[in-house]
């Protein structure tokens, strides 16, 4: 058995007997699935035994913590059908089955868990990570969760990055002008707590690298900073078409959770459709988020041709039913002012969830109470400047800021134009948590806010 290949059956195995032999048999769900989680990533670091791929290919395994993902699901069917486990009030409940003892022609179809945990039972790292992760686990938002969660954010844009490396897709990754890493960044003042963390959020085709200039500067000015890289983004145009505006939420989560294990406090910042993105998470008023801000962030853009998008996207679906078609149009092309960052292409797909995103934004600004600061170029020549007015008008948050810079660029904070960075790093600086009395609303419309 020592050659075995190691699934998530046997490592979640483990765990459970790990917690049987503690005689603990009830188990939040939330704590299981991160000490299921970490086990994993502690297996990831071993040279000497032999993972499944299923547990090396971050898309399988990232939502672990989340109860997602489909070798878990395939778990918790064959517990449940076994009725070794249930699942109660948020918790797993380790049933007295699971102690009992078996003929060997029984075993196999009475405890499923007893048999994987007996297959890797000769790999001592299986039993020492299980342990390790139980403890790890007891915390919700540890920097050990946190630091995992990151590796797996560069797993995956490394993952995805050689992906669409591939030859087929060179036609169009070619013509691309990007140099600039689409990676995700961490920046950790390591060695002490750091009370309050900036998440920044992207635009639309861009990178983490859009913000990297500006998040380096909030590291320097003491603060912890998480470059969260949206879905799609930052690898090729071709991994762009996968997802939809609620997959780019999802990546804000988790960039969120991320930043969580490192400070007491956060502020979102979002430029362009990242902003957009931190209002529609910020509807769900997640912990520890403090205030955010929007910069040139889009309800509606200066495009003429968007009207024709939602069209255009369902010609391309129908049309690419057939075979060797991908569509009439399946990409389109853009003069970015950022082209060492930006997407010199994208699909006609993203532009058509970029459309929707902004639909469902305007519906939920009610929602909105966190205290908020909108930043604006008056003559922005990509997004129309009547969005920040929008925003400003039907959010509720108690306070609420709104500064408007004459530029006609859309990049004011990738390029820090009209003071953009000093307007934001005062609000990021001076908001107050909810332990403070607010109670004013500021309009402070001008050049410079």
């Amino acid at each position: 058995y020592k050659g075995v290949t190691i699934n998530l059956m046997h490592v979640a195995s483990e765990l459970v007997l790990s917690y049987v032999d503690l005689k603990r048999c009830k188990i939040s769900t939330s704590e299981f699935q991160r000490a299921l989680y970490l086990a994993v990533k502690t297996l990831q670091d071993e040279p000497d035994i032999y993972l499944h791929r299923s547990l090396n290919d971050p898309a399988n395994f990232t939502r672990l913590m989340a109860g997602e993902g489909k070798e878990f699901t395939r778990f918790l069917e064959t517990v449940k059908r076994t009725s070794l486990i249930e699942i109660k009030d948020d918790n797993y409940i380790l049933n007295e089955k699971l102690s009992h003892s078996y003929l060997y022609d029984e075993v196999r179809r009475e405890n499923p868990i007893l048999v994987s945990a007996n297959e890797v039972k000769p790999i001592s790292q299986v039993r020492n990570a299980v342990i390790c992760a139980m403890e790890q686990a007891k915390e919700e938002h540890s920097d050990v969760i946190s630091k995992s969660m990151f590796n797996d954010a560069m797993r995956r844009f490394n993952w995805r990055k050689e992906k669409y490396s591939d030859l087929k897709f060179a036609k169009l990754n070619m013509q691309e002008t990007a140099t600039e890493s689409g990676a995700p960044y961490l920046l950790v003042h390591e060695g002490r707590r750091v009370k309050r963390g900036v998440l920044l959020v992207h635009g639309f085709s861009a990178s983490p690298a859009e913000l990297k200039k500006f998040g380096q500067h909030l590291f320097d000015t003491g603060y912890n900073v998480m470059g969260v890289r949206l879905a799609g983004h930052g690898t090729s145009p071709y991994d762009m078409s996968n997802f939809t505006w609620q997959d780019w939420l999802t990546s804000v989560r988790e960039g969120h959770e991320i930043l969580s294990g490192f400070v007491d406090e956060i502020v979102i910042v979002g430029f362009s459709m990242g902003g957009t993105l931190t209002l529609q998470f910020a509807q769900e008023n997640p912990h520890k988020v403090v205030g955010i801000t929007t910069v040139c962030s889009p309800l509606a853009v200066t495009a003429k041709g968007t009207m024709f998008v939602p069209f255009l996207n369902t010609f391309n679906k129908v049309v690419s039913h057939i075979p060797g078609i991908k569509g009439i149009m399946p990409f389109t092309a853009s003069n970015t002012e950022k082209p060492d960052i930006n997407y010199k292409h994208f699909p006609i797909s993203a532009v058509h969830e970029l459309i929707k995103l902004m639909h469902c934004t305007k519906q939920i600004l009610p929602n909105i109470s966190l205290p908020l600061c909108i930043v604006q170029s008056d003559r922005d020549a990509v997004v129309k400047p009547e969005s920040a007015e929008i925003i400003y008008r039907n959010v509720v948050a108690s306070h609420k800021e709104i500064h408007q810079i004459e530029s006609e660029k859309h990049g004011i904070l990738t390029y820090n134009i009209g003071n953009a960075w000093e307007i934001v790093s005062q609000f990021i600086q001076s908001v107050k948590t909810s332990d403070d009395t607010v109670d004013m609303t500021e309009d402070t419309t001008g050049e410079n806010g």
